[in-house]
């Protein structure tokens, strides 16, 4: 990775190989910006050994705990102060 140009993040909740949004972004920002993309699975492979940019690859969660963060948003928005 070169370290004279400034570095970009991406952070994707879906898995990379098959998000559009994302791989776009990707396809933009090479040519200008060193990348870091963190996502659920492996690149796709025309990335997977691009100079300019890193891959973190992270499970994506488990049934239960995306049970548990629904139940969470639910309920925020069930006690979420009136706004009359």
């Amino acid at each position: 990775m070169q370290t004279s140009r400034p570095t970009i993040c991406i952070i994707s909740f879906s898995p990379i190989a098959r998000d559009a949004r994302v791989l776009r972004q990707i396809d933009h920002l090479t040519p200008h910006y060193d990348l870091v993309v963190l996502g659920y699975g492996a690149p796709p492979k025309r990335w997977r050994n691009a100079d300019s940019v890193r891959w973190f690859s992270v499970d994506p969660p488990r049934w239960y705990e995306m049970q548990h963060l629904k139940a969470l948003l639910v309920a925020g928005r069930v006690w979420q102060p009136s706004t009359c």
